[in-house]
């Protein structure tokens, strides 16, 4: 087994483990307001709050992933926990192919960045919460990778761009 391969299996398991426990616990602060607006999103009520308050508080494309999900598996806190350890294991991915676009001739920069986000306390942390941060630092990581691979090239910018929103 490669390095890489090695990383993210430890990734994954690091954040199932962390999971487990955490896997029925009950909603708590932005994680209850980002549940209520993908629900919303799936009965058809709009962008609206639990009270059916239309609202434009939160930025929509982490609701709008949560409500993609619901519409497989209903509302479920515990399936929206499951994608958020498995886009923590992707973070962990797009880290370590920074770190090779970032040091190409030196590959322990990448096996170290990755490493790092692997047993990182906070991104365990935000790997198991409903919260927008996992899926952001996604964002943020393929808008690096793209503009480095690419600099010149209008598909890296149109993909940063996406990436930004």
């Amino acid at each position: 087994m490669s390095r890489t391969v090695g990383i993210l299996v430890l990734a994954l398991a690091l954040r199932a483990a962390f999971l487990l426990p955490a896997l029925h616990a009950p909603l708590f602060s932005d994680e209850l307001s980002y549940h209520e607006l993908a629900t919303s999103l799936v009965t058809g009520h709009g962008y609206a709050r639990a009270d059916g308050q239309l609202t434009a508080w939160r930025p929509p494309l982490w609701p709008a992933t949560l409500a993609a999900l619901y519409r497989l598996t209903g509302p479920s806190p515990e399936a929206a926990r499951v994608l958020q350890m498995l886009l923590g294991t992707l973070l962990v991915g797009l880290i370590l192919a920074l770190g090779r676009v970032v040091s190409p001739h030196e590959p322990r920069v990448a096996l170290y960045a990755g490493l790092w986000a692997a047993v990182s306390p906070s991104l365990l942390y935000y790997s198991q919460c409903l919260f927008s941060e996992t899926l952001y630092g996604i964002l943020i990581v393929a808008l690096w990778l793209a503009l480095l691979r690419a600099p010149t090239s209008t598909r890296a910018a149109a993909v940063g761009g996406l990436c930004l929103g």
